[in-house]
């Protein structure tokens, strides 16, 4: 009974937005915060990540952390540097994404899609989210 109760929360979308609590806000340097802000509008976010994977963003000797904000419409995938990076995804074209188990990564692609759009490295939890979202809004 236990068992189906976590199921059925864990296959359903998620119940609101992040509170302004939530210690995924913290992790946010203010530079990464500012481009966030500007590009999410004022909308809420329901998933805030730092993925596992690089971008280039004009940094001499590294890559920044690209990061996942998942709102209720679309995804956004930011990072900051000399050359900041910023993607912006609506949920209804992502209908095609998958979790590679493999690899650890979310592909985000488009149903017939020969080739993803992107691939991220995400924890399977929050890609198992971000996948629950994008479901919610093909039925919607």
């Amino acid at each position: 009974m236990a068992g189906d109760l976590v199921a059925t929360r864990a296959a359903s979308p998620a119940l609101g937005p992040l509170s302004a609590a939530d210690p995924a806000w913290r992790l946010l340097t203010p530079f990464e915060r500012r481009l966030l802000d500007d590009t999410r509008q004022e909308a809420p976010v329901w998933l805030l990540r730092c993925t596992g994977t690089r971008v280039d963003t004009g940094l001499w000797f590294r890559q920044a952390r690209l990061w996942l904000a998942c709102l209720e419409d679309r995804l956004l995938l930011f990072a900051y540097g000399p050359r900041p990076h910023g993607e912006t995804l609506p949920l209804a074209a992502c209908d095609g994404s998958l979790y590679n188990h493999l690899t650890g990564e979310l592909v985000l692609a488009e149903a017939g899609a020969m080739t993803p759009r992107r691939t991220v490295r995400l924890a399977p939890a929050d890609a198992h989210f971000v996948l629950t979202q994008i479901r919610a809004k093909e039925r919607s």
